[in-house]
């Protein structure tokens, strides 16, 4: 698995793409604009693809997360090299400081509004239970209703996702590794069940079958580490002419009718030929495994979770008269992805690696990139 592991760096990448997509452009058309009372009125294609369909990629960050899962943690759980007590404790450790702090962040700011008589934030609320909720990571089936920092969502999800599969890593000892099928099976019947509770929602949904495909997708990288040249061609050849399909339904307006529903279908014939294809590259992986595209690659989560803080900061700023700016301008975008860069650095390495170092020297950098 370390030949494997020592070629992802290009993940890094994926993950700092995918979270700056999101956090500007995304959550742009989702929230920000729609909290003050605008439209997308972008016809330029490829920006609104950016702006409309890229919540897709909530569905690539699963896939990395189930690959890595595979890659780095599957064999020392399966030989109990790993306990479960270090393996929650490793992750709450890198995942919740700065869950609490955005989440309390979110309920002064809609305070704030609240106390105006300014219409609340999208997801926001001034109910302490919900607060308290959201500082947890908070599964949303208890209350109906969104998280008050969005994007925590993810985690709630992450959190279940790996549960799971710890447990079925376990397992796998016994009965091998198609036990990994068995959520996959369920995502599917569950999202083709009319019936589904808040307890089991289309966020579970998304979540479970993307994880567990990438955990096929991590074991299908160690075997490719034993194929011949000729296997490995047709690899990149498969996996060149899924993207190529998807790429040209794209630009003809047919993904919709081709990728339905999109999250089976973008897990399966998007994102795993995607993986696939850029998967050994040695050029690609030399370049990715630079000191300044890792750290862009760690700096993806507190981006990611601090997107809704930040959106609400220039909301904020924006009703009290306080700063006054074009929606439309690309100035905007700009300063955006300048504001997302420095928080997501301050973030990185003030809370996450701070609090990592200080309260859990005592278990071994295992599980470091998984998120």
């Amino acid at each position: 698995m370390e030949a494997a592991r020592n070629k992802l760096n290009f993940i890094y990448i994926l993950k700092f793409f995918s979270s700056i997509i999101i956090a500007i452009f995304l959550h742009w058309n989702d929230h920000f604009i729609k909290n003050l009372g605008y439209e997308n009125l972008f016809n330029f294609k490829p920006l609104r693809f950016l702006t409309i369909r890229t919540y897709i990629l909530v569905e690539l960050f699963f896939v990395i997360a189930g690959l890595l899962f595979y890659i780095m943690s599957y064999n020392k759980i399966r030989n109990s090299e790993l306990n479960f007590k270090d393996f929650i404790i490793k992750k709450i450790s890198r995942l919740f400081p700065i869950i609490i702090l955005s989440t309390i962040f979110m309920f002064i700011g809609n305070l704030i509004l609240y106390f105006f008589d300014k219409p609340l934030w999208s997801c926001g609320t001034t109910s302490l239970f919900e607060l308290f909720l959201g500082i947890l990571g908070g599964r949303t089936a208890l209350t109906n209703s969104t998280l008050l920092n969005g994007p925590i969502w993810y985690i709630s999800v992450y959190l279940l996702c790996i549960i799971i599969a710890y447990y079925l890593s376990k397992k796998s000892k016994k009965y091998g590794d198609k036990v990994y099928l068995i959520p996959i099976l369920i995502s599917v019947v569950l999202y083709y069940n009319s019936n589904i509770t808040t307890l089991i929602n289309y966020s579970d949904i998304r979540g479970l079958f993307s994880f567990f495909i990438g955990i096929y997708i991590g074991k299908f990288l160690i075997l490719y580490e034993n194929f011949n040249i000729k296997q490995r061609i047709l690899t990149k050849l498969i996996s060149s002419i899924f993207l190529l399909l998807y790429f040209t339904s794209l630009y003809f307006g047919r993904v919709d009718a081709f990728y339905t529903p999109e999250t089976f279908t973008y897990s399966l014939f998007v994102f795993t030929p995607l993986i696939l294809f850029l998967y050994g590259f040695k050029h690609l992986n030399k370049i990715c495994s630079l000191k300044i595209f890792k750290f862009l690659g760690n700096i993806s989560y507190g981006i990611y979770i601090w997107n809704f803080p930040i959106l609400l900061a220039l909301h904020l700023l924006y009703v009290f008269d306080l700063f006054k700016y074009d929606v439309y301008n690309y100035k905007l975008f700009i300063m955006l992805f300048v504001i997302h860069i420095n928080v997501g650095i301050l973030s990185y390495i003030f809370i996450e690696e701070r609090f990592k170092k200080i309260k859990f020297r005592h278990i071994d950098k295992l599980i470091d990139s998984e998120v």
